[in-house]
This record gives structure tokens, sequence and C-alpha cells, in this order.
């Protein structure tokens, strides 16, 4: 019996929400507009109907005493479980006063299907069955941000160029809810590219931001790796000449373009280490050392090659064009 009674009552509301009224010799004439309409979404009204005769006399005073006015406008905030709840007072801006009045509302509760807005319609009765409704346009929003957790931690390699990009910050974020719309794909990161000015590590922000514009953030902490050893490569042989009275040489005296061609790294090449780092000359003639010549960089990755050094004992000339060896 109670369900049958709801039935009856729901169609009493949508009919009674969707008629127009008006006045002739103090009888009201009601022109129903009669719809099927969505529990949810009782807002659209379609398909015009029949005109009946009301009650006259007492009836009369739905165009004086009975006269209700809504808002234009109302903003409804949803409640971080997606639903929010209209009462009749939030809608009601003027209307009627008295005992044996009733208020009714079209639609009462929304939920995230219904944002951005809905029209709702307020109707009220007395005693005596007089009607009278308004409308009012229901603003719905998603004040409630996502909640969101990051990958705490990460290791990345940097390639050749020294850097690591940030492809899909989505993949970032282990867990994510939020009470209506949230499409994870649209995940943002606050830097794309880690680089080698990040090591040895750097934290990233990820802000995923909902369908209503609510954001939240988190931080993953990547650890910044470099396993790329630099190029290096040898001149095929150099020759120095030095002072007949030179009898010992130290590499690091000269500069590595002596003895290097080519030498880059994807960050940094911290040292080059020469081995011998120096050597003993011969008393006469020149003298032919194998010089290894090794580039570490910043991240302990190393690589090397190898030359042949040719050291010459510089003889020179006096004026008589007779040569003269110096010997110490």
């Amino acid at each position: 019996m109670k369900t049958i009674t709801a039935i009856i009552a729901l169609f009493i509301v949508q009919y009674l929400s969707s008629a127009i009224f008006s006045q002739d010799n103090n009888t009201i004439s009601q022109n129903a507009e009669w719809s099927y309409t969505d529990y949810k979404h009782p807002d659209i009204f379609t398909s015009a109907s029949n005109t009946s005769n009301l009650l006259p006399d007492s009836r009369s005073n739905i165009f004086n005493g009975m006269e209700v006015k809504c808002k234009s406008n109302v903003t409804l905030d949803l409640s971080k479980g997606g639903i929010g709840v209209l009462n009749y007072k939030d809608v009601l801006l003027s209307g009627p006063m008295g005992n044996g009045l009733k208020y009714y509302l079209g639609r009462s509760q929304f939920d995230c299907d219904d944002i951005p807005e809905r029209i709702v319609v307020l109707i009220v009765t007395d005693s005596l069955q007089n009607m009278d409704t308004c409308q009012t346009r229901v603003v719905i929003k998603d004040i409630t941000s996502p909640t969101i957790s990051c990958m705490t931690q990460t290791e990345v390699q940097l390639n050749a160029t020294g850097q690591f990009e940030i492809k899909e910050p989505k993949s970032y974020i282990m867990q994510y809810r939020d009470n209506c719309f949230l499409d994870i794909n649209k995940t943002v990161s606050d830097k794309s590219i880690i680089d080698c000015n990040d090591k040895p590590a750097k934290k990233v922000v990820f802000t995923v931001t909902d369908e209503g514009g609510n954001a939240s953030t988190c931080i993953t902490n990547f650890v910044v790796k470099d396993s790329v050893k630099p190029q290096i490569r040898c001149l095929p042989q150099t020759t120095i000449d030095v002072t007949p009275g030179t009898y010992q040489i130290n590499f690091k005296d000269y500069s590595q373009n002596s003895f290097i061609s080519l030498l880059t790294d994807n960050c940094t090449v911290k040292k080059t280490i020469f081995n011998p780092s120096e050597t003993n000359l011969k008393q006469f003639g020149t003298t032919k050392v194998q010089l290894q010549i090794i580039a570490e960089d910043d991240s302990g990755n190393s690589a090397e090659c190898t030359t042949e050094v040719i050291i010459r004992k510089q003889i020179k000339a006096v004026p008589s064009g007779k040569i003269i060896l110096k010997e110490e």
C-alpha cells in the first residue's frame, strides 16, 4: 500500500509541476503537460495533453495569495560522496504565508551526472489545493579534490644525450580515487626531462585534476644514474720536441689536446689520467713512449685510448755551422 501511495504521490508532483493555469470568470483552467521522466531527471517536460476546470471561487486566489517566487540561480556543492541535497528553502525567494501550506521540490537530490546544472521546480499548495509553481537553475559543483598517492622512489638511467624523459606521468600514480569524474590520463608533472644537473636525485611533483577542476599532488623521488662511458679517441702518434738538456718530462704539463682528437661525454668529463704520468728520456736521440689516456666522468664511468709519443731532443746550431751537444 505504501508503494502504491508513493507512486501516486510522484505522479501528482510530476503532473502538478508541469501545469499552466489561467483564470476566467472565477474559474481556474489547468492546461496540463504530461511526460514520462527518469526519477533522477524530472526537470524535462514534454507532450502537451488536456485542459480541465478546477474548483471556482476559493481557487481564484492562486493569482494573489498563492504567488510563489524562486531564486533565479542557486549553487549546490556535492559532498565527498558525490551527492548534493536541496531543501525548498534553498530555492524559495518569496511565497505565501499561513497554515496548511505545503512546499514540494520536483527533485531534491543530485549527483555527479547532473554537473554542471539542472532546472528544479518548486510547488506550493494550500489546504484547498490552490497551487503555484516556479523554477530555479541549480548550478552543481564538485569541490572535492581527488585522493592520490605516487610511487615513492624510482631509479632512472640517463641516455647518450644525458637525459631521461618522463613520457607517461600517470604511470607514477599508484593509487587514486575521486567522488566524481577523474581522468588519470591527464596527469602532469612539474618536470618532464631529467638531466645531468639533477644527479644524484630529483623530486618530481605530479598533479592530478578532476573534471571539476579540483587538483591534488604527490611527489616521486627520481634517483638519477649515468652508466654511459665517455668517448675518447687518441691521435695515432704525437711528437714532442725538447731541449737537449731535458732528461724527464711530465705529460700533465702538456695539453690533453696534444694527444687526443676527441673527448666527449653525455654529462661531464671529470678528469683525464696519463699512464705513465712521466717518463725519463734517453741521453741522446729520441725516446718513444706508449701513452695511455684514461677519461673519467662525474659518475665514475671511464674510457681510454693509446697514442705513441715520440720525444725528440733538439740540436742547436752555432753560427760556424758546428754541431754542439750539451751534456750534463
